[in-house]
């Protein structure tokens, strides 16, 4: 958004390393930070991406101020299993205080058709592919990136590609997670220490790089809101397979394929994909896809709406 000419963007990051800025405790320095850079900088609308907390803060802020409220939802408090720090609350709080939010703020945007449909007053503005060469190197290679969670499926994965007899097939995991420990016990369980590489945490660079090179990116969760791993593998022609389940079905971009997750046909799938890669990746086309300057002006245009055209 800061390179659209006339257009200042003040970034307050609520982050902190205890990832305090989930807890409810923290509304109140949210909202006294948000006052302190309107006196700095009198700024003429709210956006936040809408964690829970940080949406409540926002929405007090803004009705103190009497400045409008643009509100994005990525999932957090709609989506099963995910918290949003009020006593670890799960559907029973979030998903109404999600809905509230999103009636209260002047503009509610969901990042997919899921979140749309869990929020009825919200516009469907998913985000843009980033521009990225397509990689003329590839390896015998799969990749997995994300958290080593239960709902984000690595076990089956782990399980599939132990059924697949290529000697020289690599599965990479990129992140950490409370399953690591049992994943990685369970690749030698399988004697497949030499063909699993757990990377744990890397730098975006690196985790690209690993992308890049794959041959197949999988994203066997159980569910997911819109990863942004998808459009970076997608972007530079790795394709990518995906679960089968309502967050995935109405992604229909050439590239992607779907698949169950029991290890047997996600095994079975996968040696299937990997037996027609060159015709897949030869498929994708970045035609299909918005990118993050379109999804920008999509976005100025909400907020020269907003601010009644004050923006210029």
């Amino acid at each position: 958004m800061s390179k659209i000419e006339g257009l200042e963007v003040i970034r307050l990051d609520v982050r902190s390393e205890d990832k305090k800025y989930l807890s409810a405790s923290r509304i109140p320095r949210l909202i006294s930070r948000i006052f302190r850079a309107h006196s700095t900088w009198n700024f003429h609308l709210i956006h936040t991406q809408c964690l829970l907390v940080p949406g409540i803060a926002s929405l007090i802020a803004s009705k103190l101020l009497g400045k409008p409220l643009i509100l994005t939802f990525h999932g957090s408090g709609i989506v099963p299993k995910t918290y949003f720090g009020l006593g670890r609350s799960r559907l029973i709080l979030s998903k109404p205080l999600a809905k509230l939010l999103s009636l209260l703020s002047e503009y509610s945007v969901a990042v997919s058709p899921w979140i749309k449909e869990e929020l009825p007053r919200s516009v469907f503005l998913p985000p843009g592919f980033p521009k990225t060469s397509r990689s003329t190197h590839r390896e015998r290679k799969i990749c997995f990136v994300g958290r080593l969670t239960e709902e984000k499926n690595p076990l089956p994965l782990l399980e599939a590609v132990s059924r697949i007899e290529d000697e020289n097939l690599k599965l990479v995991f990129i992140g950490n997670g409370p399953l690591r420990k049992k994943l990685e016990l369970r690749a030698k369980n399988l004697s497949m220490d030499s063909k699993v590489l757990f990377l744990g945490e890397v730098s975006e660079k690196e985790a690209l790089d690993h992308i890049r090179s794959s041959m197949l990116l999988v994203i066997p969760s159980e569910y997911e809101v819109f990863p942004l791993v998808l459009t970076e593998a997608l972007s530079s022609g790795t394709p990518v397979l995906v679960s089968e389940g309502k967050w995935s079905e109405w992604i229909r971009f050439k590239g992607v394929i779907r698949s169950p997750t029991s290890p047997e046909e996600l095994s079975n799938k996968i040696k299937e994909v990997l037996s027609r890669i060159d015709e897949l990746t030869a498929e994708i086309s970045m035609e299909d896809f918005p990118s993050w300057e379109e999804i920008s002006r999509a976005y100025y245009s909400i907020y020269k709406l907003l601010a009644g055209g004050e923006i210029d």
